[in-house]
């Protein structure tokens, strides 16, 4: 059915998938300073004896992990969402494709709304891929996102994202 479709403008397919690229990046770098900035308290923690600042430096220890934990998933999302489209080669993307990455960073959003940043790139990706989509108001009005492979692409990366945790000092 893939070929029935309309093939979408390929320069802005090709500038979306490079703008995941660079939000990709993006996470990778913010990614590495919530990393640096827990080993940093855990080693300031190891010199502390007082108990409350103790308990102030686990607090944000915890908050820090939990915002890692987010990035990593994110950052797993966003490869799978690359190798997807690049597998598929920008020539080939339909409608129905941008969808589906459209839904599946929809669904992202919840995990970087921490970081302005990330979050203000995500929603400008999620309204670039509307405004692709708008291209094709013809197929705009019986297109669907497909739920199924939002899922599945969100379970694929949810193993990326576990096998990343186990690979560094947070996981287990």
């Amino acid at each position: 059915m893939r070929s029935r479709e309309p093939k979408l403008n390929l320069r802005s397919v090709g500038k979306f998938i490079i703008d995941l690229k660079q939000l990709h990046k993006k996470v990778f770098f913010y990614r590495s300073r919530v990393q640096e900035n827990i080993s940093r308290l855990q080693n300031r923690l190891a010199q502390v004896n007082e108990p409350l600042l103790r308990n102030e430096i686990l607090r944000n220890i915890k908050v820090y992990e939990g915002l890692y934990n987010s990035l990593v998933k994110v950052e797993a999302l966003l490869e799978v969402l690359i190798i997807k489209l690049e597998t598929i080669g920008f020539i080939n993307v339909t409608s129905n494709d941008i969808a589906t990455v459209k839904e599946v960073l929809s669904k992202m959003m919840s995990d970087v709304r921490e970081i302005p940043d990330l979050s203000i790139v995500l929603e400008d990706l999620v309204d670039r891929a509307n405004d692709i989509l708008d291209t094709f108001p013809e197929s705009r009005s019986m297109l669907l996102p497909d739920v199924e492979e939002a899922k599945k692409i969100i379970s694929e990366a949810e193993v990326v994202a576990k096998e990343k945790l186990k690979e560094t000092y947070l996981g287990s």
